[in-house]
């Protein structure tokens, strides 16, 4: 998730429900989505004034994250043209 903490256990716990929300969103039609057969997918759903990203690149590369803040489309394009130029999606 980009930041790394002294508590170990309490990240594993957090990719953990960060792992079950993505999960559970992907019964529903995403709020935004950027798809290209031969670069990836960024999809995410907005719920208050949070939202949930999850990307995925044709090179396996996979990032999911929920974010605090209002900018959905603006991070999905940023997440998007990171996937095109083949940069790690964790340095976005």
């Amino acid at each position: 998730m980009g930041k790394s903490t002294d508590d170990p256990e309490k990240e594993l716990r957090e990719k953990e429900i960060l792992r079950r929300e993505i999960k559970y969103l992907q019964a529903f039609v995403p709020d935004v989505f950027f798809c290209a057969n031969e670069i990836g997918y960024v999809q995410a759903w907005k719920y208050g004034n949070n939202f949930w990203l999850e990307c995925k690149g044709v090179n396996g590369e996979y990032f999911t994250h929920k974010f605090h803040g209002y900018d959905v489309v603006n991070t999905c394009e940023a997440y998007f043209s990171a996937l095109r130029m083949g940069y790690p999606l964790w340095e976005v």
